[in-house]
């Protein structure tokens, strides 16, 4: 077996879902504030991105402290399993929650979560509230693995340029995330 064959199979042994992390209540509250107000995301380093297609906003104040132990659970199961992380500080960037909108086939291009642009992230955590659209699949190394997409799950990997992955298009619905990443 070559390198890359290895490597690939390898690979996705680190991404790591865990279902019904979030109860289906905490979700609906979350997308069905009042008033909610989202702005265009950007990356590379705050520029707007033909290759990141959606909306972001940070998420309410009022759901931090739930959030927050919602993510901390799922990030300690993950050191927990993969010990060479216990050295990492659980210290994470905040909470954004994400909006990709059906209705203008948003998406966000394959890219990898560790650039120059901000500081070295080492653990990506991605909490889907919903699953009652179509499309938006979260997929890895050019669609060779893709995520089970069910509603109050995570996803979990590792930050690096190992793990390029993207949101495929979204075609009816709209899909809600929250995420955040260790730094």
């Amino acid at each position: 077996m070559t390198p890359e064959k290895h490597l690939k199979l390898l690979l996705p042994y680190y991404i790591k879902e865990y279902r019904n992390v979030i109860t289906p209540n905490l979700a609906q509250k979350i997308i069905e504030q009042p008033n909610l107000k989202f702005y265009p995301a950007t990356a590379g380093g705050g520029k707007s991105s033909k290759a990141r297609r959606c909306y972001v906003k940070r998420l309410d104040s009022q759901f931090n402290e739930e959030i927050s132990q919602i993510f901390n659970n799922i990030f300690r199961s993950y050191i927990q399993e993969f010990r060479f992380f216990e050295s990492v500080k659980m210290e994470n960037t905040g909470y954004d929650h994400v909006l990709y909108k059906g209705s203008e086939s948003q998406e966000y291009k394959e890219h990898v979560d560790h650039s120059k642009f901000n500081k070295p992230r080492v653990l990506t955590c991605s909490l889907l509230l919903n699953d009652d659209y179509d499309g938006g699949n979260f997929s890895f190394f050019d669609k060779e693995y893709v995520v089970s997409r069910l509603a109050y799950s995570a996803v979990v990997f590792p930050s690096n340029c190992c793990f390029p992955h993207a949101i495929t298009p979204v075609s009816r619905g709209d899909r809600h995330i929250i995420i955040t990443w260790i730094d």
